[in-house]
């Protein structure tokens, strides 16, 4: 799978970019336009007011959430697996550069 599609359809790179709240905002606004679209065009006079406050689009713009809000919804869709192998990596390479200055101290002392 490529790196495109794979971004595409993983939901932490989703939030962090804000494509989800994007995806609401067009859901909310398509739906409005079909409810719009769909409503009886036959009813005049005193249904049509009677209804007119039930017809009413209560549709409501989605503001798109600040970056720290759109880094901790990502960092909550990271996996469990992932984030305890990116641990171990980290552990690995820290003692690895322990290891790394001990023998280099042992050689310039000697």
């Amino acid at each position: 799978m490529s790196p495109s599609r794979m971004c595409r359809w993983s939901p932490t790179v989703n939030r962090l970019r804000g494509d989800d709240v994007i995806l609401i905002d067009r859901l909310s606004k398509g739906f409005a336009e079909a409810e719009v679209a769909l409503r009886p065009k036959v009813w005049t006079g005193e249904r049509l007011a009677g209804l007119a406050e039930g017809m009413r689009v209560h549709a409501e713009a989605i503001t798109r959430p600040s970056r720290t809000l759109r880094m901790a919804a990502a960092f909550r869709q990271v996996s469990v697996p992932f984030l305890a192998i990116l641990a171990l990596v980290l552990f690995v390479l820290t003692q690895a550069l322990r290891a790394w200055d001990a023998i280099r101290r042992a050689s310039a002392s000697t």
